[in-house]
C-alpha cells in the first residue's frame, strides 16, 4: 500500500492529466486544421508560378502595350489633319490616315476582350476614346469653315491633350497592372511554400512534445493516435519539400520574364514618347498658337537635350523647319509644313527613329519569349492531398487523445 505523500502525488497527476490532455488536444487539432487551411490557400499561388500563368500576363501587358502604341498614332494621325486645309488634295488622304488609325484601335481593344485581359481598364479606355472623337469630330466640323480653322486648332489641341493625359495614362496603367501580377505571384510564391513547409514543422514539433509528455506522465507504451497524426503530418511535410525545388526554379524564371517584359515596356513608352512628339510638331505648326510650348514638349519627347543616332538627325531637321516655318515668306511656311507630313524629311526622320525602336522590341521580345520558354509548368498542386492528410491526422491525435481520455472515467 503506497504511502500517503505517494498517493497524495499520484492523485494530483490524476486531477490534472484529464484537462491539460483536453487543452493539448484541442491545441493539436487546430494546428492541424490552420495546416489544412494554409494548404488549400497555396494552391492558387502555386498555380500562379507556372508558364500559362507567366504567358497570360505577359501577354496581356503586350495586348495594353498594342492599344497604347495605336492610340498614340491616333493622337498624331488626327493633328496632322488640321495642318493642310479640308479643300486641300493632301486632306482627303490624312483623314483616311486617321480613320484607319480608329480602326486599329478598335481591333486592338477587341483582341484584348477577346483575350479576357483587363476588362475594367477596357471599358475605361472605350468609354475615353468615345470622348476624344466627339471632339476631333466638333473639330473637324469647324475646319471645313476657312474662318473657323483657330477654332478647330483649339479643339484639336484640347483633344490631343485629353488623348495623352487620360487615354494614353489608362493604357499605361494597364499593362503596368499585368506587369505587377507577375511580381506580385513571384512574391506570393515565396511566402506561401515557406508558411506550408512551416506549418508541417510546428505540428511535428508540437506532436513530439505532447507523445514526450503523455509518456512521462503514464509510463505507458507510446500513443497510437498520435503517432497516426505524427506519421501523416510527416507526410505532409515531404509533399511539400519534394515540390519545393519546383516553386524555386519558378520563382527563379518568372523573375527573368518579369525583367524582360519591364524592358519592353521601357521601350514601348519611347516610342509612345516619340509620336507625342510628332503630334508636338503638328499642334506647333497649327493656326494660331504659341509655338513655345509645343517646341519645347518636343524637344524633351525627343530627347533633344543628349540626341543620339536617329534622333539626333530628328531634332536637327525640325529644328530647321521650324525657323523656316517662324522666319521665312509664305511659300518657306507651306514647304515647313510640307517637310512634316507624310513622305517629307522631318517624316522620314520620325520613321527612322521608330523603326529603330521597333528593332529594339522585336530583340526585347524575343528574350521575353525565350524567358516564357524556360518556364516550368505550375508547381504539383499539393495542397490537395496536404490538407485532406492533415485533416486526417487532427482527426488521429485528436481520437488517440480521447482514447486516453477514458483512462480516466
Amino acid at each position: 500500500m503506497p504511502s500517503d505523500g505517494v498517493g497524495h502525488r499520484a492523485g494530483r497527476i490524476s486531477g490534472r492529466s484529464p484537462t491539460l490532455i483536453t487543452v493539448f488536444g484541442a491545441g493539436i487539432g487546430i494546428l492541424a486544421v490552420l495546416t489544412a487551411f494554409v494548404a488549400m490557400l497555396s494552391i492558387d499561388p502555386s498555380e500562379a508560378l507556372g508558364r500559362q500563368s507567366a504567358v497570360d500576363a505577359t501577354e496581356a501587358s503586350a495586348d495594353a502595350r498594342l492599344i497604347y502604341s495605336r492610340l498614340a498614332d491616333v493622337d498624331s494621325d488626327a493633328n496632322a489633319m488640321f495642318l493642310v486645309p479640308a479643300s486641300a488634295p493632301a486632306s482627303a488622304t490624312l483623314r483616311d490616315s486617321y480613320q484607319d488609325a480608329i480602326a486599329a484601335v478598335a481591333n486592338a481593344i477587341n483582341q484584348s476582350v477577346r483575350h479576357e485581359r483587363g476588362s475594367d481598364r477596357i471599358g475605361t479606355i472605350s468609354t475615353e476614346f468615345q470622348v476624344y472623337q466627339s471632339v476631333i469630330a466638333k473639330a473637324l466640323r469647324l475646319n471645313s469653315d476657312a474662318t473657323r480653322d483657330v477654332l478647330a486648332a483649339a479643339y484639336a489641341h484640347e483633344a490631343s491633350d485629353y488623348l495623352r493625359g487620360t487615354l494614353l495614362a489608362s493604357a499605361q496603367r494597364m499593362w503596368q497592372d499585368e506587369s505587377r501580377r507577375v511580381d506580385q505571384a513571384r512574391s506570393r510564391g515565396r511566402w506561401w511554400l515557406a508558411v506550408s513547409v512551416a506549418m508541417p514543422l510546428v505540428d511535428l514539433a508540437a506532436l513530439i512534445v505532447l507523445q514526450r509528455w503523455l509518456w512521462r506522465r503514464t509510463h505507458r507504451r507510446l500513443n497510437p493516435g498520435l503517432l497516426a497524426a505524427t506519421t501523416l503530418v510527416l507526410a505532409v511535410l515531404v509533399l511539400y519539400l519534394t515540390v519545393a525545388s519546383h516553386w524555386s526554379t519558378a520563382s527563379g524564371r518568372l523573375q527573368a520574364t518579369e525583367t524582360a517584359v519591364r524592358a519592353e515596356n521601357a521601350t514601348q513608352i519611347q516610342v509612345g514618347d516619340l509620336v507625342a512628339a510628332r503630334a508636338e510638331v503638328y499642334l506647333a505648326m497649327g493656326a494660331g498658337v504659341d509655338t513655345t510650348v509645343h517646341e519645347a514638349n518636343f524637344e524633351r519627347y525627343a530627347h533633344c537635350d543628349r540626341p543620339s543616332g536617329a534622333y539626333r538627325t530628328l531634332c536637327q531637321d525640325q529644328r530647321g523647319a521650324w525657323d523656316q516655318q517662324q522666319n521665312g515668306n509664305a511659300a518657306q511656311r507651306s514647304g515647313a509644313i510640307a517637310r512634316v507630313l507624310p513622305g517629307g524629311l522631318v517624316d522620314q526622320d520620325f520613321t527612322a527613329v521608330s523603326r529603330s525602336l521597333q528593332r529594339t522590341i522585336d530583340a526585347q521580345d524575343v528574350v521575353t519569349r525565350s524567358a516564357l520558354s524556360r518556364m516550368p509548368g505550375a508547381p504539383p498542386a499539393v495542397g490537395g492531398p496536404a490538407s485532406l492528410l492533415a485533416v486526417l491526422a487532427a482527426a488521429g491525435a485528436v481520437l488517440g487523445l480521447w482514447i486516453r481520455l477514458t483512462d480516466y472515467r
